[in-house]
């Protein structure tokens, strides 16, 4: 009799204990792929900043740059002007900003053709950022006008000296179309603290002095005078 007791006696389960049983391992389940998920996301949203990110500043980069010569555009040279002018005081020297024009750049594009024109363009672009010192600023401005803001300036000579330069860079000749061309260049350049203290001032000074060199006879540098 004993033993045909404990063969048949059992032990009813409680509802709850089938229940826990049951949802433990689905608990676990929808946890794996709830971490899963937001992992996932996670990255998503990590791939998706970061590519925001770059292309921003892809869009800032291209909106102060010049994109035929990759240097900077007139936009950013003002602000760049702007910044020097607020430090000038402090490191106790000056500046001078250069205007530059090409001399017969039409007339390489109307005997090779528009681009022997670009061409020329970057080659100019080149052989100027290799005379400037890093903290110095080279722009373009469109067409064939270029810009430079010289920093550091303690003495008249020191812009005198990048201008020689700057002439005897490009009055060598270029090798656009298959073809050597000579253009030089003029310059105007203007002084700050001594002919402005301000961006719209500077520039215009600058520029005036340009159109003097041109007046001239080109492939000159002239100084602003008052």
């Amino acid at each position: 009799d004993g033993e045909v007791a404990a063969a048949l006696s059992w032990t009813a389960s409680r509802p709850g204990d089938v229940f826990r049983e049951a949802l433990v391992p689905l608990t676990l389940l929808g946890f794996g792929v709830a971490v899963l998920l937001f992992a996932v996301v996670a990255g998503f949203l990590h791939w998706l900043a970061r590519d925001l990110a770059a292309a921003e500043r892809r869009s800032q980069d291209l909106l102060g740059r010049d994109p035929l010569s990759g240097l900077a555009n007139r936009l950013i040279f003002g602000e760049r002007l702007d910044r020097e002018f607020a430090v000038m005081s402090r490191r106790g020297t000056g500046l001078a900003v250069h205007f530059i024009d090409l001399d017969r750049f039409k007339d390489v594009n109307d005997t090779h053709g528009h681009k022997a024109g670009d061409d020329l363009i970057q080659l100019v672009a080149e052989r100027l950022t290799r005379l400037v010192r890093s903290n110095d600023t080279i722009a373009r401005f469109g067409g064939d006008e270029f810009a430079i803001i010289q920093t550091g300036i303690r003495a008249r000579d020191d812009a005198a000296d990048l201008a020689r330069r700057v002439l005897e860079a490009l009055g060598q000749p270029f090798e656009v179309a298959h073809s050597q061309v000579l253009i030089g260049a003029s310059i105007g350049i203007a002084l700050a603290p001594d002919h402005g203290d301000s961006r719209e001032i500077l520039m215009g000074l600058a520029d005036t002095a340009l159109y003097k060199a041109k007046s001239e006879g080109r492939n000159r540098f002239v100084f602003f005078q008052p």
